[in-house]
């Protein structure tokens, strides 16, 4: 038997390129599991830089499903994947798989919600970023905002995703 690829909710190409964040989703078809010899049972493991899926059970259509926790991070991926075999089905490796996942480019702006929105000389406001990141699956990002009027730099402070920081 050989082991054929397919995608989960993105479809994805040998070679493609997506966008961190997006949902990629890694199944194995195990080739020949549906024909009058039964269903494979079994399982697939996938690997990928340093990243591995562990033994996962092939379901009642011949197909095993991988997806990295937190999704793939920025960087490009060469997939393995090995199926164990069983009973009816040796087992086999298939060729390897290949993809980039691009860095993703948030939105930015200031958010109105801070009170008062007009400053004057000598008080204080605050500056509420308005970091906008499509996740979809993925890490949030980390990182420093820097505020800036024109030339100047007016201040930076961590970027926090959700929830505020603490006091």
């Amino acid at each position: 038997t050989s082991i054929g690829w397919a995608s989960g909710w993105q479809p994805i190409a040998n070679g493609g390129s997506y966008v961190y964040g997006d949902y990629i989703g890694v199944d194995a078809q195990i080739a020949g599991a549906r024909g009058p010899d039964g269903r494979a049972t079994g399982t697939v493991s996938f690997s990928t830089a340093g990243m591995t899926s562990g033994a996962l059970a092939v379901n009642s259509h011949g197909e095993a499903e991988w997806s990295p926790p937190h999704g793939f991070p920025a960087g490009s991926y060469t997939i393995t994947a090995a199926y164990s075999g069983d009973a009816s089905f040796n087992g086999s490796t298939a060729a390897p798989f290949s993809f980039t996942v691009a860095k993703q480019t948030p939105l930015g702006g200031t958010d109105e919600g801070c009170t008062p929105n007009r400053v004057e000389y000598g008080t204080t406001t605050c500056l509420d970023n308005g970091i906008h990141v499509l996740l979809g699956q993925g890490v949030p990002p980390t990182g420093t905002v820097t505020y800036s009027l024109g030339s100047t730099v007016l201040g930076s402070a961590p970027l926090y995703c959700c929830d505020p920081p603490p006091p």
